[in-house]
This record gives C-alpha cells, structure tokens and sequence, in this order.
C-alpha cells in the first residue's frame, strides 16, 4: 500500500515537473512561483520514500525470517546451523536497515520542505497580502520571523540526517560482524562465531542512541511546526471571512465571482492544511512513542541490550519495551499508516491545494511548435 501510493506521488510529481518546466517564463508570473520547488520536492520525496520504504520492509521481513527459523527449527536441526542461518538473514536485515536509516531521513527532509512551502503561502495569505491595517513594519517582522523558523527547522532536519547517517554507520557494520560470524561457522568455529553474533548485536545498540536523538529532534521540529501552523490557519480562516463580508458591498456579479472563488479557497485551504496538520500531529506523537520506548535502554546502563537472558532481553526494565518493539514488529500497520497519512496522502493533497487556477492556466498551456500556445 505505501509502495503504491508513493509509486502514484512519483508519477504526478513527475508529471507536475514537466508541465512547469514547459511552461514559459510569462506564463509562470500569474502562476504561484513556488509551484515548481513544491513539484520537485514531490518528485524527490517519492524517489526516496520509494527506496525507504523498500529497504524497510526488506529488513523487517528478514529479521522476522530469522526469529521464525529459530522457532520452527529449534528442535530439528543443531544450534550451530540454526545460529548460521540466523546470521545470513541477520547480516542482510542490518544492511537494508542501514540504508533505510539514510533514506529516511532524507525522506523526512524533502517532505517538511515541501510542506513548509504550503506554510509559507498559507502565511503569505495570512499577513502579507494587501490588508488594511497592517503596516509595513508588521510585515517585515512576519518576513523575518519566518525566515528564521524556516532555517532552524532546516538546521533541525539537517542534524537529524547527521543522527541517522550514525546510525547507518553502525548498522552496516553491524551486518558486517554477521558476515564475519557466518563465516566463522562455515569454519566450524563455534566459539568465534557465537562470539561475533553477540557482538554484532553490540554494535548496533551503539547506533540506538542516534536514533533515538534523531527521534527526539524530529518530535520537537513537528511540534513546533504544528504550533505554527495552527496560529497560521487560524488567521486564514479569519481573513476569508474577511473577504466574505468585503464582497457584501461589492455589485452582483462581483460578488457571485467572489463568493465562488471563495467558496473554493475555502475548500482547498481547509483540506489541505487539514491534512497537513493531521500528519504532522500524528508524526509527532509516534516519534514521542517510539522515543519513550528507546530512552530508557539507551541512556540507562543496566538496561543495555545484551544478547541472551536473563542479563538482556529478560531484565526486568525491559518489561514495556520488548513487547512494545514485539507489537511494532509483529503489527506495522499503524507505523504504516502514520507513513502514509505523513507521506504520499499528505504531498498529493498540497499538490492539489497549492495549484490554484491561474497555476492550472499556466500548466495546462498548449504547447505549439516548441513554444506555449493559447490557454485551455
């Protein structure tokens, strides 16, 4: 399903990419003069959830591979085969989580980008048009203060992809370990290879605590944004009213033209800022849940993940969360749909909101030898 739908965002922001490239220069100026940025963050953020999502699903199934192969097996064959195995699927399953660590955060990067155009016109809409009573300084402040939230979030997104290059760093080389263990048991040496399980494991906790940094980062950016975006859609409701109760004083035909256009603005401004905050809260609130599980075995000493019971898995402060991280692996749906609402959904719903009609005009232009014809 997350497949598909980031598979349908990759091809209308390729589509959405084409039309804005064809379309000329004088075309463009009635056009929204963002639209061209947002489709290509479309279009990038679909590329690499594609590769994300891909990698992450390979990496569960193989680590789940594992888990049932010691299940199923545990009886039938020797403990030496079994471990064997687990390390093949294992080394596999740490690789394709390292690149999903990458991919993800990538992924979040061009995502909050693209989002944050459609703040910034719903902000441009809110305070920046021609509206009586503001001053010129007012807006200069408004200009300012969302410039700088644009670059600390830009900066926050930055130190999260830090965060996860780390972690991939230690995933891969986790699998690497597990390589090195299955060789040690093609050798028939137990010892080495029981000891390079156990190590592999070690490595990658080493990595847990970037994630969870990384998670704690994105929690705080997607409240704050969250924040923003309720003061910013509070004043966009408030200012089409504002143009609602202008147009009773205007003649018929205007006001009919107006109130069309309104109704429509409404419409679009409501399901898309709607969505977008939906996704941005929903996102928050996993990243909270998944960061209170890693806190406590992360940055406490005696709940340090150690292969084996009962010193690892089996230590009483593990009690939540080893069947919380069981639920998760065992149940993605709801990470799932917290991907796709925050994901794919939520970039085709800003594509559709952010293309207004002079936009549509400019876009769907015929194309005569080589250059932009009459409108449609």
């Amino acid at each position: 399903m997350l497949l598909s739908l980031w598979s349908v965002a990759l091809i209308v922001g390729s589509i959405a990419c084409a039309l804005w490239r064809r379309t000329s220069g004088s075309q463009k100026k009635h056009a929204w003069h963002l639209f061209g940025w947002l489709s290509l963050l479309v279009l990038l953020s679909s590329i690499v959830g594609i590769i994300n999502s891909a990698s992450s699903l390979r990496s569960r199934d193989l680590n789940l591979e594992a888990r049932q192969f010691q299940n199923e097996m545990e009886n039938l064959i020797s403990f030496q085969n079994i471990r064997l195995h687990q390390a093949k699927l294992l080394s596999q399953s740490f690789f394709w989580l390292g690149v999903s660590y990458i991919s993800d955060g990538l992924e979040v990067l061009f995502v909050t980008s693209a989002k944050l155009l459609v703040l910034e016109r719903l902000t441009a809409f809110a305070y920046l048009t021609a509206i009586p009573g503001l001053t010129e300084e007012f807006r200069d402040r408004v200009l300012k203060t969302q410039s700088f939230l644009f670059r600390f979030i830009a900066a926050c997104n930055l130190v999260g992809i830090g965060f996860r290059c780390a972690s991939s760093h230690f995933s891969l080389a986790s699998a690497d370990v597990f390589r090195a263990s299955v060789q040690a048991y093609e050798q028939g040496n137990t010892v080495l290879g029981d000891s390079k399980f156990t190590e592999a494991y070690t490595v990658y906790e080493r990595g847990t605590v970037y994630v969870t940094l990384e998670s704690t980062v994105e929690a705080f950016v997607l409240t704050v944004i969250v924040l923003v975006f309720f003061v910013v859609v509070a004043r966009c409701i408030n200012r089409v009213r504002e143009l609602g109760v202008s147009a009773a004083n205007s003649s018929l035909q205007v006001i009919g033209i107006i109130q069309q256009r309104s109704a429509e603005l409404q419409l679009k401004m409501f399901g898309t800022t709607l969505v977008i905050f939906l996704s941005f809260l929903l996102h928050a609130c996993f990243n909270f849940f998944v960061v209170s599980l890693n806190v406590n075995v992360t940055f406490n000493d005696n709940c340090r993940f150690v292969f084996g019971c009962p010193q690892g898995r089996c230590d009483n402060c593990q009690c939540y969360w080893r069947p919380a991280y069981s639920w998760l692996d065992f149940t993605p749906q709801p990470e799932t749909a917290v991907k796709i609402v925050s994901g794919p959904v939520t970039l085709l719903v800003a594509l559709w909101g952010m293309t207004n009609q002079r936009t549509r005009q400019a876009l769907l232009s015929k194309v005569s030898q080589g250059s932009i014809g009459s409108e449609l």
